[in-house]
């Protein structure tokens, strides 16, 4: 196979690849961008080295359609692994895909923008390429897709959650400001759009949120809020998944009253499907609130809140209802069981004594 690409780039290909015809160019990018990165591995350097250059290139050619498939086949080249160490290569990626976030042409902003979510999630982790300018320069070009249209917006709010879970000391003196920007963005979005947009936004601030410099250092409760609002105003079950695995992602912080109540409310919501195809989903649903539940206890445990305490027992019969449907009907979760009990045995004594009993594992190797 490699000889074969060989022989292509020696030959006609790269004669097109150099042309003039439009409709060529974007054809040859196209094929380019089905080499996949075990092939490009083993190419000769020079002709590496030729595909990258032909591609910056015509990036910046004068018609759209050209422009839009030499971005997409960059962003695919951004995630091969022998590539993703060549900070040149990546810093020239990075100027052509944000020379394009802001053109008229929707098809180039599609592709830079979904260029730009794989550039961000490569760089993630590697501090030697995301410099305090670079990561600037991303955030910006980020909050500029996350205001587009849906088929837009999904790329740049990717690309946010990527870049928030990667904050670091050094990136502060000059994002530091934009920072609440990205948050006030990320809840918006979380409550606005397209299913898709949605599902990708909670995503996005489950990735936010693991960061323990952004969880300190700034203010995240509308983010939460705009999650928890989520668990049971969404129709869509999987953006109710996405925002409850967002929230159980949340450590060493102080839940909001309003979590424990959307929780209350996102049990009472699982059962009312108004969309039979959002059935297939609801066994997921369920067990990612048995989850939540269990994750706001042990965060919620150390404080003793009398307001929780008297929704418990306000709730009580809803609580006992829905572990005794989860028991019911999904398997496989004994260990989850296991450490509900724990928690519940943990926590506040005779108050949870019915939901003990529904909890306790009944299999005698479990007992």
């Amino acid at each position: 196979m490699c000889t074969i690409w060989g022989y292509l780039l020696k030959g006609s290909l790269s004669q097109h690849l150099q042309g003039t015809c439009p409709p060529l160019l974007s054809a040859g990018c196209e094929l380019m961008a089905t080499i996949g990165s075990v092939i490009f591995e083993t190419l000769e350097q020079p002709l590496s080295m030729f595909i990258l250059s032909v591609m910056l290139g015509l990036s910046k050619h004068d018609v759209a359609g050209v422009q839009a498939s030499a971005i997409r086949t960059l962003g695919i080249y951004v995630q091969f692994p022998v590539l993703q160490d060549d900070v040149a290569f990546i810093l020239d990626t990075l100027h052509a895909v944000c020379m394009h976030v802001r053109t008229k042409d929707v098809q180039v902003r599609l592709q830079a923008a979904w260029s730009l979510g794989n550039l961000c999630d490569i760089v993630k982790c590697r501090e030697e390429v995301l410099t305090p300018p670079m990561f600037a320069q991303l955030v910006d070009a980020c909050l500029v897709c996350s205001k587009d249209q849906d088929s837009v917006r999904v790329n740049g709010i990717r690309g946010l959650g990527h870049l928030l879970s990667s904050l670091s000391e050094k990136h502060l003196g000059i994002s530091g400001p934009k920072i609440k920007p990205c948050l006030d963005t990320l809840s918006k979005t979380i409550l606005s759009g397209s299913s898709k947009v949605r599902w990708n936004a909670c995503h996005a601030a489950a990735n936010a949120l693991k960061s323990p410099l952004l969880m300190s250092r700034f203010s995240v409760e509308a983010v939460i809020s705009a999650l928890t609002k989520s668990l049971y105003g969404s129709k869509n079950f999987k953006v109710r998944i996405s925002a409850t695995s967002a929230l159980c992602g949340v450590s060493k912080h102080p839940f909001t009253f309003e979590v424990w109540e959307g929780l209350v409310k996102a049990i009472k919501a699982s059962e009312d499907i108004s969309d039979f195809s959002e059935f297939k989903h609801k066994s997921n649903l369920r067990k990612k609130l048995l989850e939540l539940f269990n994750h706001l206890l042990k965060e919620s445990s150390s404080k003793k809140s009398e307001q929780i305490k008297a929704l418990l027992k306000s709730e009580n019969k809803l609580f006992i209802g829905f572990l005794s449907n989860v028991k019911a009907f999904e398997d496989g979760l004994e260990e989850q069981w296991l450490d509900l009990l724990a928690t519940l045995t943990e926590c506040y004594d005779i108050l949870y004594e019915d939901l003990m009993k529904v909890v306790t594992v009944t299999e005698p190797s479990l007992q």
